[in-house]
């Protein structure tokens, strides 16, 4: 990874020491073949940078990428972009990679003033999350009303089990470790998670629709070509917008009344109104 990256860098500065030390003593021949056999070593070392980099960049694009997310929703046959860089397999086994390596990372904080009983709400917090009972229920109800008209209720169900358990989780997770917070505010925390990111997804809908492909990463009006439930097929673009930008005002509204410092929120909480991408 990195650090053998690095490792192979300063080898690299070694060897350009020991060269010039050694040619003092050495014949013109002896210069040249020394040289030569330096050249061989120098493209061997190059070609296992440059394999150790390409190794690097694939982690990278793996698990920075949706995985499975990428793979359930290709665009009519068009792979995601995790699908379109490797291939289905990868996709898939990116997907299952993410999942654990986040319970990977929380079990190696090393902080004292985390509580082991802290840590384990926590985990199960985002193990819910990601399970039956949220992300990926989410994904198969998301699945199964693919070409089915349903309601907004629904639509909000789904989105609720598929991106917001996890927002809440995020945002559950500070509540835990906040010393002195009151049942009163965690509820109303929560309260902010759930309107935020219904406000995220329909946002998410709009841009599919009115959205420039560049900056989304995939082409225009992709979910009604896959006949997807979103929210601008089910109440219009007009009403859509105005649900998100209501959800937004709500959510800054339970922020403002908290006796916290909520300015990240506050910009967080503009920002996914105002994206583009």
């Amino acid at each position: 990874g990195l650090s053998q990256m690095m490792g192979l860098s300063k080898a690299k500065g070694k060897l350009k020491a020991m060269r010039d030390k050694k040619f003092e003593n050495m014949s013109y021949d002896e210069i040249q073949d020394y040289k030569e056999k330096q050249a061989e070593e120098q493209l061997k070392m190059e070609a296992k940078e440059k394999k150790e980099k390409e190794r690097w960049e694939r982690s990278l694009a793996l698990f920075g990428g949706g995985g499975e997310d990428d793979l359930l929703n290709n665009q009519g046959g068009v792979p995601g972009d995790t699908e379109e860089k490797f291939d289905e397999a990868t996709a898939i086994l990116a997907g299952d990679a993410i999942q654990p390596l986040a319970l990977e990372v929380l079990t190696t904080i090393n902080d004292e003033k985390v509580k082991p009983e802290q840590m384990l709400k926590i985990i199960n917090l985002f193990a819910r999350a990601c399970g039956p009972k949220g992300m990926v229920e989410g994904q198969s109800r998301d699945l199964a009303a693919e070409g089915r008209k349903i309601k907004i209720e629904d639509l909000d169900e789904i989105h609720h089990l598929k991106t917001g358990k996890l927002i809440e989780a995020c945002v559950e997770s500070i509540c835990i470790l906040k010393k002195g917070l009151s049942t009163k505010d965690m509820k109303a925390f929560l309260n902010f998670a759930k309107k935020f990111g219904l406000a995220f997804q329909i946002k998410d809908d709009i841009l599919d629709v009115l959205g420039d492909e560049k900056k989304i990463g995939k082409p225009l009006n992709s979910d009604s070509l896959q006949n997807k439930a979103t929210y601008p097929s089910i109440i219009g673009i007009k009403a859509s917008e105005e649900r998100a930008e209501k959800l937004c005002f709500d959510a800054l509204k339970i922020l403002s009344k908290l006796p916290y410092d909520t300015e990240n929120l506050i910009k967080l909480s503009k920002f996914i109104i105002l994206r583009d991408k």
